[in-house]
């Protein structure tokens, strides 16, 4: 397919989107059996700011500063 445009396959930049392709594969499948809920559910898991955030209201630190 992309031969036709003369773009070149690439196995390392391939592997390298390989993870994210998946995730968003199985987000797209969880989104239409269910709801964009589960889609973000799932795609979330490889936000970073998103896991940050999680970190940070996870932490002691920042639940001692609640009480």
């Amino acid at each position: 397919m992309g031969e036709k445009e003369k773009v070149k396959f690439d196995e390392k930049q391939y592997q390298k989107s390989l993870p994210l392709i998946k995730i968003q594969l199985k987000a797209l499948i969880a989104r239409d059996l269910w709801d964009m809920n589960e889609y973000f559910r799932l795609m979330n898991t490889t936000n970073e700011s998103i896991l940050k955030a999680l970190e940070i209201l996870n932490s002691d630190e920042y639940q001692n500063k609640l009480k």
